[in-house]
């Protein structure tokens, strides 16, 4: 006896595999957003301050991409690249606290660094957020 459309094993297994899908497409995209921000909080330590404008400018978004999500942490100011540097450029400022020559005013981080994401990164447990957030 045949089965009513739609409701073969194979049709019922399809559509249960794309619930299972959706679920984890949902719940890979809650990690990734956990993870994000848990390293832009990590970097924010060591992120250069004089008045605030540059911590402001982090987003974090996740986005859909091809087959899965994409996570991109920055920092959007027009200066944050030449504070930041890259894998061919180390910028070699240094923090200074108020009152010294040439920084009359404004705020002070002494723990700010060049490449503060790769320190975020560095030291964000990413793989036991993941492993804590992706648990059904």
């Amino acid at each position: 006896m045949p089965f009513k459309s739609g409701k073969s094993p194979k049709n019922v297994a399809e559509k249960i595999n794309k619930k299972l899908d959706h679920i984890a497409n949902e719940q890979l995209e809650e990690s990734l957003t956990a993870v994000i921000y848990a390293i832009g909080g990590r970097a924010d330590f060591y992120v250069p301050v004089e008045t605030n404008a540059l911590m402001n400018s982090r987003e974090t978004p996740v986005v859909k991409h091809k087959d899965g999500y994409r996570a991109t942490l920055g920092y959007y100011q027009e200066y944050a690249l030449a504070l930041h540097g890259s894998a061919i450029y180390t910028p070699l400022w240094k923090p200074k606290p108020v009152g010294s020559p040439g920084k009359p005013k404004g705020g002070y981080n002494p723990s700010a660094t060049p490449r503060w994401i790769d320190r975020g990164v560095d030291e964000t447990d990413i793989d036991g957020i993941f492993r804590e957030s992706m648990e059904i």
